[in-house]
């Protein structure tokens, strides 16, 4: 054998045992590509989502500041509007009550007054049925 024949070989032998033992590397490898390849695609979903998410708590944000918006609007129209109302009606009742509270003695006596009127007047219309 010539030193190109036992080079050949050699060169052959380590071919063979290098694929040999790459071999399970490579298939390693592409084990971990696809792996990566299936996490990039769980992630885009994630990101999607993620994404919708957003748009639905930028929506939700508005909803809740047109809800502030109004709320301060009813609230102002309490103050500017219904307060001065009831404040004037309560005034109204205040002032009919503290008149009429004066004279809740004056109007038991009048109904006692009114009792013993009635008496008389029954009283003297005996008397004159009498007398006539």
């Amino acid at each position: 054998m010539t030193n190109n024949e036992l080079l050949l070989s050699i060169s052959r032998m380590l071919d063979t045992k290098l694929k040999v033992e790459i071999q399970p590397i490579k298939d390693a490898l592409q084990s971990v590509k696809n792996e990566v390849k299936e996490i990039n695609v769980r992630l885009q979903s994630v990101e999607t989502e993620v994404q919708q998410l957003k748009g639905k708590v930028q929506q939700l944000n508005g909803e809740v500041q047109q809800i502030k918006d109004e709320t301060y609007q009813l609230r102002l129209n309490q103050e500017k509007t219904i307060m001065p109302r009831l404040n004037t009606i309560e005034s109204g009742y205040t002032g009919t009550y503290n008149r009429y509270r004066s004279y809740v003695e004056k109007m038991e006596t009048a109904f006692m007054d009114i009792d013993v009127l009635k008496m008389v007047v029954a009283e003297h219309s005996e008397k004159l049925l009498k007398l006539a």
